[in-house]
């Protein structure tokens, strides 16, 4: 998993929103590798929510800071 991800620098992820608020964690080691490789390595950048289905962008890197306007 984590040599598919490294060659990747944005991931688009589709996660129930219990996950993506913290309140979950998958049953699966599998899902729990993934889960824990984004949460080291990348940072969420956008979500987008439609009807019950969240979808969100991960970039590679620390977040970027914002600019004050």
């Amino acid at each position: 998993m984590r040599r598919r991800l490294e060659r990747l620098d944005r991931v688009w992820a589709v996660a129930d929103d219990d996950l993506l608020a913290g309140r979950w964690s998958p049953g699966s080691r599998t899902e729990r590798a993934k889960l824990a490789v984004l949460a080291r390595e990348f940072t969420g950048r956008e979500t987008i929510v439609r009807g019950g289905m969240t979808v969100r962008l991960y970039v590679r890197g620390p977040a970027a800071p914002r600019q004050s306007r």
